[in-house]
């Protein structure tokens, strides 16, 4: 299943566009079980926590690191991230409708994003959720990300709702926001606790060396 930094109800409120520090319910489903997961975001630091106790993860932009942490074992590792070179990225046309909604408060613009593979994204996304970690747009190509950019003005770009079909219609991916809560976030909630060991990572050598 692809996530967006992962992720994706209707309440007509204003909200503020200052800098969001907060937690999402995001659901999503690849056509099977639905998974509900948590992110919980601080300036450019965003972590998720999976369903089940399946563990969690934190991502710091600044540092380019990304801690996975192990509840059960009490342990967490540290790597090297970079956004530019981790994941699957989408390539193609993104395409305006011109259709606007509210979802949970914010204006979102409806895009349809068609992959170059034939799969095509329904995709409802706003530039009203000010914050960095969220609104890097790491799932799509620079191409992508440039039609993007042209269609808000700007870079920040969040997807609140998204269905995926594949060429022969099949629903391949669907993803919501279900709730956003802006509050403050401790330092705390963005590392291990402090009772955890850092593990290294296995290095593995080509066989005979």
């Amino acid at each position: 299943m692809r996530t967006l930094s992962a992720l994706l109800l209707t309440l007509f409120t204003t909200v503020s566009l200052a800098g969001f520090d907060g937690e999402l319910l995001v659901f999503s489903s690849d056509g099977g079980q639905i998974v509900e997961s948590t992110m919980i975001v601080k300036g450019n630091q965003m972590k998720q926590i999976l369903p089940d106790s399946r563990g969690k993860f934190i991502i710091d932009y600044d540092a380019g690191t990304m801690t996975n942490i192990m509840d059960k074992a009490k342990m967490f590792t540290v790597q090297a991230y970079d956004p530019a070179k981790s994941g699957f990225k989408i390539d193609g046309q993104v395409r305006d409708t011109g259709k606007t909604d509210i979802v949970l408060g914010y204006k979102v613009k409806k895009l349809i994003l068609a992959e170059k593979n034939g799969n095509e994204t329904v995709c409802w996304a706003t530039n009203e959720l000010d914050n960095p970690a969220l609104t890097r747009l790491p799932g799509v190509s620079p191409q992508m990300r440039q039609q993007l950019i042209e269609i808000f003005g700007d870079d920040r770009i969040f997807a609140m709702q998204m269905e995926t079909f594949d060429r022969n219609g099949l629903l391949l991916l669907k993803m919501a926001v279900k709730e956003i809560t802006e509050r403050e976030v401790s330092a705390e909630e963005m590392q291990p606790p402090a009772d955890y060991q850092e593990v290294g990572l296995p290095v593995f050598s080509p066989s005979g060396q």
